[in-house]
């Protein structure tokens, strides 16, 4: 299950909207692979911008662009994206003030 607001950090940090309302991570990943298709195949240069805001590792999203499966490239850049956000939220909830 995904905390509450979730949806809306990755929201932020895209500067997308995402047609998603469940609350399940494989879903939340499946929404945003539409997203990120649309942009690995008509605007890269803001995903990357993304990618950087969101802090995804530079090495982890350059070999996953170039060993994933083409048909499945959106997918895992997604996952990426996803896996960091609650990374960054559990770091703050066990170490920060979680205001951020």
């Amino acid at each position: 299950m995904l905390p509450s607001g979730f949806k809306e950090k990755i929201q932020n940090s895209l500067d997308l909207s995402i047609d998603f309302e469940g609350d399940q991570k494989e879903e939340m990943i499946k929404a945003l692979a539409v997203l990120i298709k649309d942009l690995l195949d008509n605007d890269l240069e803001k995903l990357i911008a993304a990618i950087y805001r969101i802090d995804v590792s530079e090495m982890d999203f350059r070999q996953t662009i170039t060993t994933a499966p083409p048909e499945s490239v959106h997918i895992e850049v997604s996952r990426l994206i996803v896996e960091r956000q609650l990374q960054k939220l559990k770091l703050r909830r066990e170490f920060g003030s979680g205001t951020h």
